[in-house]
């Protein structure tokens, strides 16, 4: 029996490597290579045989990595692996450093999966060990230790060549392979300040639990978000805001004495190594609310913590609080609601004006931001005690040239028609004044339909200003028609003694300008008194025609402007 028990102990250790005796290891005489690609494999490595010619292994690969969370090595059966290519991928401390995968191909196809917490750690390099079999079993354990924390058997090896490394956006990692191992001697690394402070701060921090030692005290928020860039999407009222948030609170588990550490007053935190609010933006534009990078965190001695992630969002502006109609001198009021995902009960946001450039009312390429306004209100359905953080931004429209052009050239379309009333219907111009002014008016009205945000239930004031100018071209026009035939075409037939004599009298004549009856309204004598009698009557009612019109229009333009 014993005999049997220490055969099967030898083959054992034949088939599954070696396992060196202690979790020390010299990494000055390992290769060393950094990850910094995100996901990405970028460099691959060839693999090299086990020592032993006894073994059963494939691989026997021994490495330390430094990293706060997400170890990825693939190992690989080609120099240049696709994504889509069979291969081995193990992932140490995924999820926040918090389990474990072993995959059948890259970021798909999971077979085993352990969850254990803190295998990894930003301070101190962790050493692993992984064993491939022939017959496809794979084993990833701790140096040092025989029994591994994670296996899987392949039943349809992999003819692996190649390994890669890589880690999580926002993780950079540093690794130690192929090294040269002394089983016996022990290599002790001295800590700086720095180093020795992180450890005895962060070795025993939970990052999922909130760092207040009185649990039925809420933990206060205090937030400023910072705009540096802003665009207007008005045909999908989406709002792009660009910036930084600057978030503060106080973490009572990570207060120190600063003598203590070499007068160490302040440290950076990789995000996923502590606690931070899980903020996301309530009326997101997109699928994906959580909108905030994984930037480092400052941390000051007396538990103070700051957080400055870079903002990047898309947000819903609703279209009823805007100015349609007063394009383009229009202003929208758009909002951003900042809120928590988790720990609602223990957590409350406030706003405090950690950056001076928040007073500012910063200019952009397309709009100005004329105020904003950031205050702290409950849920807006009021069905819950749920807190946001508003930030209302007021802006106005920058295109001061769109106002001048559309305005002078509305301008200049009514002048023509009115010079159109008060030129001299024998000659060309009276019909060229009155259709320049329809062709300009039509392609303002194109040109406007391009640049004009796409709302079918608002018509902006500017657009039925050059609609009324295109009526008043056609009518113009209709108007040049009649007096031109009342002026041109001689008649026999004698107006009504009525009209006659009201277009004689003196005070008629002066309230509307008319010309006398020997001369006409032009200056030229002749040109009636050579005409016959009837005739200059019906010239004097074309004159009269367009005295009114004339009048009329001058009143309707004076208005139309100063209500612009």
């Amino acid at each position: 029996m014993l005999l049997s028990v220490i055969i099967s102990v030898l083959y054992i250790q034949s088939c599954y490597g070696k396992f060196n005796p202690t979790n020390e290891t010299d990494l000055s005489r390992c290769k060393v290579y950094y990850s910094r690609s995100g996901t990405t494999y970028t460099t691959f490595f060839e693999l090299q045989k086990p020592n032993r010619n006894e073994t059963d292994l494939r691989l026997d690969f021994h490495f330390s990595v430094l990293a706060a969370s997400d170890a990825h090595i693939l190992i690989a059966t080609t120099k240049k692996p696709a994504k889509n290519d069979p291969a081995y991928e193990i992932v140490i401390g995924a999820g926040g450093n918090t389990f474990c995968d072993i995959r059948r191909m890259q970021k798909n196809q999971v077979k085993e999966s352990v969850r254990i917490k803190g295998l990894l750690s930003a301070l101190d390099p962790r050493s692993f060990w992984i064993h491939i079999t022939r017959n496809g079993v794979i084993e990833v354990g701790k140096e040092g230790e025989e029994l591994a924390f994670i296996s899987w058997k392949d039943y349809d090896p992999l003819p692996i060549t190649t390994i890669g490394f890589s880690t999580w956006p926002g993780i950079e990692a540093k690794w130690y392979f192929d090294c040269i191992r002394d089983d016996i001697k022990k290599i002790k690394r001295n800590l700086t300040n720095e180093e020795r402070l992180r450890r005895d701060l962060l070795n025993h921090y939970d990052p999922m639990v909130i760092p207040t030692k009185n649990e039925s005290m809420k933990t206060m928020i205090k937030m400023a978000p910072e705009i540096r860039g802003l665009s207007l999407d008005e045909k999908r009222s989406m709002l792009h805001t660009q910036g930084v948030a600057h978030v503060m609170w106080m973490d009572e588990k990570l207060v120190w004495n600063a003598s203590a550490y070499g007068n160490v007053s302040e440290i950076r935190v990789s995000s996923i190594e502590m606690w931070k609010p899980n903020l996301i933006v309530y009326n997101h534009f997109e699928d994906d609310e959580y909108i905030f990078d994984n930037t480092q965190l400052v941390v000051k001695s007396n538990g103070l913590v700051y957080w400055h992630p870079r903002l990047d969002l898309r947000t819903w502006c609703d279209v009823a609080d805007s100015e349609h109609n007063r394009w383009p001198k229009d202003r929208r009021s758009c909002d951003i609601i900042f809120t928590f995902a988790t720990d609602l009960q223990k957590l409350w946001i406030k706003y405090t004006n950690l950056s001076d450039t928040q007073k500012q009312n910063p200019k952009f390429a397309d709009w100005i931001v004329e105020e904003i306004d950031i205050y702290t209100a409950l849920d807006p359905e009021l069905k819950t005690d749920k807190e946001y953080l508003y930030v209302t931004v007021e802006l106005r429209r920058n295109s001061e040239i769109y106002s001048r052009v559309f305005l002078t050239t509305y301008i200049v379309t009514i002048i023509s028609i009115l010079c159109s009333f008060c030129v001299s219907p024998s000659g060309p111009y009276k019909m060229s004044l009155g259709c320049f002014q329809l062709v300009l008016s039509i392609s303002c009205l194109i040109f406007i339909g391009i640049l004009l945000p796409a709302h079918d239930a608002i018509v902006p004031y500017i657009v039925r200003l050059h609609s009324y100018s295109v009526t008043a071209g056609v009518f113009s026009i209709i108007i040049a028609i009649i007096v031109i035939n009342l002026s041109r075409l001689e008649r026999q037939k004698q107006l009504p003694n009525i009209l006659t004599n009201l277009l004689t009298s003196t005070i008629f004549r002066r309230i509307f300008c008319l010309p006398e009856i020997e001369r006409d309204q032009y200056g030229r004598p002749s040109s009636i008194t050579r005409m016959k009698f009837n005739q200059q009557h019906y010239i004097l009612l074309g004159v009269l025609i367009d005295r009114i019109c004339l009048f009329i229009g001058i009143c309707l333009f004076v208005y139309s402007v100063s209500l612009y």
